[in-house]
């Protein structure tokens, strides 16, 4: 018997599981494609308009009058009991009950297995095998909207095959032919290179309704109006009026990448994904203030789709490769294998039009523990954890560059590396507690929209020379590491913080040693020769008797006010404060690691004994 001739574009999800008529007015699925209201848009016939067809034109419906919309691709004739096995979708299946016809139950479940397969009616001949259908078949039927037409008994089957497939045969020459001619307009379109304003702008034209281009994250990136043309009509929809359409499509976290139709605003909404391979890329939206919606919307929906999504992947495949090249340039210079500052300087202007003559702050931000986080989400769909990683490294780049402009973000696997410029009005940011501030409302923003990871973002010191940086980004991993390590997740460390941890912790010995010194200790060094004795003089003391004022007092010769004096002294060059136990570890640690320096020093001199 003849297939499934009519083969439908889109499968589109309709509010309440119906989907507009060519009158207009929303009615029953067509044809049911799924359990809960999925429809197929294309060239097919329904029953109701079958029925005005050759010997059709005198059947009779008995049930399931309500599902006259269902849309008829096929004719089929049940000759075995098993026809269910056979059933493709959107039949017209004919009967003569034979081979059912002492089996009651088998006649009510041939209702229902051509419901669940999606077929569009039952036309049977009675008065010869049996008389009438039993009254549960009926009544089935009634409930499903499975129409159930009686034939006249006098015809043959091929009077009603010939009629319908020569009619769905007509129907789909001239929707091919018109899908084609749109197909070759879009292609145009897209060979003029204008873009996805002129994809839009073309699909308006066709359908008279109003389209918009949005990413995955529901950002417009096209409408029909030029920006730089006129001013649209008062009742056109602008970027804020689509923001709004795509939450009213977001509720259902599939609506993202499947078409979906919804009552929005007295009109109808449609959306269609931009999907290539297991990507997607974002959505077309169509919206027209009346519901009645033909075939022609659908078919230029989903060639405009198509065309859509080609540019947006060639896009993507520019910016990636943009990317590429200026993130390898940003890696190799914080990792030291940039060894020329006008080379480093040159290479920034040209790649990405940097400035990176101007001082930087260098911090990390990191998805906490991902590939764990990847492992728990093996069972989703498969693209998920890359749209959760594309996610956070976008927000925290729109975050960032929000919050201090010329900001330069790079990525790298599930993190983002920020370099905020410290010079202009951002100089207070060079303070420790200033960029962990920022650090921490970037963070709060990307985890407020990122609510199933956690974020820790590691910082390095401030350093003018581009350079320097290296040593700033390497500060800045040991922040994040040591820190995780030390604190736990979901934190923001700067290398400061790190305080002892870091001699315990980095392989860097005498380097890490002297820099961990000169942090603590240098403001005291920098002090004129006089007063630089007595300070360490009086620091060694104060620690030699456990912090004991008085006795310190005794062993330095000198009054207990000028020890006090002198401590504070101390506590307002170096920024700590030695009634904190953390910070007199920190100064401890640090006058125990200059003595064994210089005695270093004086070991390494000529002469000295080993």
């Amino acid at each position: 018997m003849p297939g499934n001739h009519c083969r439908s574009l889109l499968t589109w999800r309709f509010p309440g599981g119906k989907v507009p008529s060519q009158g207009g007015r929303l009615v029953p699925a067509q044809r049911r494609i799924d359990n809960d209201g999925g429809a197929r848009s294309g060239a097919g016939l329904t029953v109701a308009e079958a029925l005005r067809i050759g010997p059709l034109a005198r059947g009779r419906v008995l049930a399931g009058r309500k599902g006259e919309n269902r849309v008829i691709t096929s004719v089929n004739v049940m000759d075995t009991p098993d026809i269910k096995d056979w059933l493709k979708g959107g039949e017209l299946l004919l009967t003569n009950v034979l081979v059912i016809k002492d089996d009651t139950q088998a006649q009510v479940a041939l209702v229902r297995d051509l419901f669940e397969r999606g077929a569009a009616a039952l036309g049977v001949k009675l008065k010869r095998w049996v008389d009438s259908l039993p009254p549960d078949m009926l009544t089935l039927a009634d409930e499903l909207g499975l129409p159930i037409i009686e034939m006249p008994i006098d015809i043959a089957w091929t009077e009603v095959l010939n009629p319908v497939l020569t009619e769905i045969l007509n129907r789909q020459a001239a929707y091919l032919e018109t899908s084609q001619r749109i197909h070759d307009d879009f292609t145009r379109v897209a060979l003029l290179g204008h873009g996805l304003q002129s994809i839009c702008a073309r699909l308006e034209q066709l359908t008279h309704s109003q389209c918009a281009i949005v990413d995955v994250e529901g950002e417009v990136l096209a409408t029909g109006h030029d920006p730089e043309g006129a001013e649209p009509a008062a009742e056109a929809l602008v970027d804020e009026d689509w923001s709004a359409a795509v939450g009213s499509l977001t509720e259902d976290a599939e609506e993202a990448t499947r078409p979906v139709a919804r009552e929005w605003r007295g009109g109808l909404l449609l959306s269609n994904p931009l999907a290539a391979g297991s990507g997607v890329y974002g959505r077309v939206l169509l919206f027209r203030r009346s519901q009645d919606f033909g075939d022609l919307v659908f078919t230029a929906l989903e060639h405009a789709s198509t065309v859509a999504t080609l540019e947006l992947v060639k896009e993507r495949a520019i910016l990636e490769t943009e990317k590429r090249f200026r993130n390898d340039f940003v890696f190799d210079l914080l990792n030291g294998s940039i060894e020329n500052r006008e080379t480093a300087l040159r290479r920034a202007r040209s790649l990405g039009d940097w400035d990176f003559s101007r001082p930087h702050i260098i911090a990390i931000a990191d998805l906490d523990h991902f590939e764990q986080y990847y492992l728990r989400s093996q069972g989703r769909a498969e693209d998920h954890t890359q749209r959760i990683k594309d996610s956070f490294q976008r927000l925290v780049a729109t975050a960032a560059k929000s919050a201090v402009p010329d900001t330069v973000c790079v990525e790298q696997s599930d993190s983002v590396t920020i370099m905020f410029p410290g010079d202009k009005e951002f100089k207070t940011l060079r303070h420790p507690e200033q960029v962990k501030k920022l650090a921490s409302t970037i963070k709060s923003q990307v985890q407020s929209k990122l609510q199933e990871v956690t974020i820790s973002v590691g910082i390095g010191r401030f350093y003018e020379e581009v350079m320097q940086w290296p040593v700033a980004y390497r500060e800045a991993r040991m922040a994040l590491s040591y820190g995780r390590r030390i604190w736990g997740r979901d934190r923001v460390i700067h290398y400061d913080d790190l305080g002892t941890y870091r001699l315990l912790l980095s392989p860097g010995g005498i380097e890490e040693m002297k820099a961990f010194a000169d942090e603590i200790l240098g403001p005291l060094d920098r002090c004129e020769a006089p007063r630089r004795q007595a300070l360490f003089e009086t620091l060694e003391q104060y620690f030699r008797c456990n912090r004991r004022i008085r006795q310190a007092a005794a062993a330095l010769y000198v009054h207990v006010n000028t020890v006090r004096h002198r401590i504070a002294r101390i506590n307002g060059l170096t920024g700590l404060d030695l009634e904190d136990s953390e910070d007199c570890l920190n100064v401890e640690m640090a006058l125990r690691i200059r003595t064994y320096l210089a005695h270093e020093r004086e070991r390494r001199q000529p002469g000295a004994p080993l």
